[in-house]
């Protein structure tokens, strides 16, 4: 099944809007593929993906993760969006917020906080409520300690899904 996935920021503009593949569930959520060529429309331009990638929308958390394999053009393994809780409003699509606070793990195993800056303006721009920036800042900081302490999924569980993907 082909899921629709939409990732609006705040105020409603453009996220990342893309399709990806339903692989299917586990403890951790639910689990789509993206293989290479996949197109998307993104907040500056439309663009294609190069390299496979798995997400977890995991149910209840303020949080989406995006797996990647060795040798990929971003030279990540995990990218982890702080966002809202996802809402499926059918079978077939998923949306939720960015809130542009992202954690990632690159292949060299460095862990940062991206995009701090973003999240400082965003907050004044688009009013985001004082819960909500508590929030992602909160989930940003478990996601850095789940990360380094390679908590699952993100230790094997991702790269288990992503090998089911690209096989």
């Amino acid at each position: 099944m082909i899921v629709d996935c939409d990732l609006r920021k705040w105020d409603g503009r453009q996220g990342y809007t893309f399709q990806a593949e339903l692989l299917g569930r586990d403890d951790y959520g639910t689990w789509l593929g993206v293989p290479p060529g996949s197109s998307f429309v993104g907040p500056k331009s439309p663009g294609v993906w190069n390299d496979p990638f798995v997400i977890c929308v995991p149910d209840g958390e303020w949080w989406i993760a995006s797996f990647y394999g060795e040798g990929n053009v971003l030279g990540m393994q995990v990218y982890v969006d702080m966002a809202t809780v996802a809402e499926w409003p059918s079978e077939s699509a998923v949306r939720c917020i960015d809130l542009d606070l992202d954690v990632v793990r690159y292949l060299d195993d460095r862990i940062e906080l991206l995009d701090e800056d973003e999240f400082d303006e965003h907050l004044v721009e688009m009013s985001y409520p004082d819960d909500i920036v508590d929030r992602a800042r909160a989930t940003a900081q478990s996601m850095l300690e789940a990360l380094r302490a390679r908590t699952e999924p993100f230790d094997t569980v991702g790269a288990q899904w992503l090998a089911r993907r690209t096989l």
